[in-house]
This record gives C-alpha cells, sequence and structure tokens, in this order.
C-alpha cells in the first residue's frame, strides 16, 4: 500500500458533518478494517501472492465477525475480540501480522476524535483498489495462478459484498444531505420573504 493511503488511518481529521446521518460504530468498523489492511505490504514477486491473498482473507473474515456477532456496538466481548495480539513479523516480510484463513483477533485503535465518514470510506476504497490492482497484475501474469485462484475469489465476494453495503450507505447519506440543505435553503429564502414584507408594511 502507498505510504500516503497507510498514513490516512493513522492521522484522520475531525469533520462533524459527514457523521449526522451514520451511526458513529459503523464508521469505525470501517477504520478497523482499513487499519488493519494497510498493515499488510503487497509482495515483490508473484511467488508472494498466496500468503498475501490468506493473510487479506483472514483479515476479511475476523472483521466479518466481529461486526456480524456485535454489530451496533461496542460490547466488552468486541472489544476483546480486537485485541493487540498476534503480532508478528512475516517470512515474507509483511508489516505487523501473519494470518492464517482463520479469525485472528484484530487490533482495536483508539482514536481521540470522531473519525470522518467520507474520509474513512475513502482511504479505504482506496487501500482495496491498490491491492486489487496488485493481485489482478500478478494473476495475470503469473503461469501457475491456479493453485491460490479460489482465495482470490474469496476476497472478491467478500470485498464486493463491503463495496455494496458502503453504496448503498453513500446513496442514503447523499439523499439526506441534499434534504437538509434543501430545508436549510427553504427555510432561509422563506425568512428572506417574510422580512422584506414586514419591511414594505
Amino acid at each position: 500500500m502507498s505510504i500516503l493511503t497507510r498514513k490516512r488511518f493513522n492521522a484522520s481529521t475531525v469533520h462533524r458533518n459527514s457523521i449526522l446521518f451514520i451511526n458513529y460504530s459503523r464508521i469505525y468498523t470501517y477504520h478497523v478494517l482499513g487499519h488493519a489492511l494497510s498493515s499488510l505490504t503487497p509482495p515483490p514477486t508473484p511467488g508472494g501472492l498466496e500468503e498475501y491473498l490468506k493473510n487479506y482473507l483472514c483479515i476479511l473474515n475476523s472483521w466479518e465477525a466481529a461486526i456480524t456477532r456485535d454489530i451496533g456496538t461496542w460490547t466488552p466481548r468486541m472489544k476483546a475480540f480486537f485485541s493487540a495480539r498476534g503480532f508478528r513479523k512475516s517470512s515474507l516480510g509483511i508489516e505487523g501480522r501473519t494470518f492464517e484463513e482463520e479469525e485472528k483477533p484484530l487490533m482495536l485503535p483508539h482514536l481521540p476524535f470522531t473519525p470522518s465518514y467520507t474520509q474513512t470510506v475513502l482511504a479505504l476504497c482506496d487501500l482495496l483498489r491498490e491491492a486489487y490492482t496488485v493481485m489482478t497484475n500478478f494473476i495475470s501474469s503469473s503461469g501457475g495462478y491456479n493453485r491460490f485462484i479460489e482465495t482470490f475469489y474469496k476476497v472478491d465476494h467478500k470485498v464486493k459484498k463491503i463495496l455494496e453495503a458502503i453504496a448503498k450507505e453513500m446513496e442514503v447519506y447523499a439523499r439526506k444531505a441534499i434534504r437538509k440543505e434543501l430545508d436549510h435553503l427553504y427555510s432561509f429564502s422563506k425568512e428572506t420573504t417574510e422580512t422584506g414584507a414586514n419591511i414594505l408594511l
């Protein structure tokens, strides 16, 4: 992942307007996922793609299991699940953790502020896009890709579900934001009209 994209999950900024219509816990789940994925460094050669895909899939499995168990809340059980255990250096040079395909604990980063929904989602999408670029480039250029194509399909399926959810949320978010702005303009126009009428009287 690019340094710029990874830094977005370490230095987010507050943007209150972006969370008017999105539940905070939902924003934070995306932040946790982005934080976990940003710890993975793409392999320099196709030979490391299989382990990279397994690590990637394990993060997605862990994240999906966590939000399924504790959706909408941040309970002590969820905080225990998102512990800082499991850190070590991979034999492939993957930064942070090495994951197998089963669930593993993820790190729950402390945030002294409310993360921006738009910045968090955009940074997460950047991470997913960069990873897909690496995966597809290696798969298309590798003659022995069949041994890990099944893992790639699993990753692809889970990522598509995440993107579909984000797309639906963004549509709802945009509609409500537009409606709120139109209501504000209507109120302002009404007040201006009433003020002008009073002056004429």
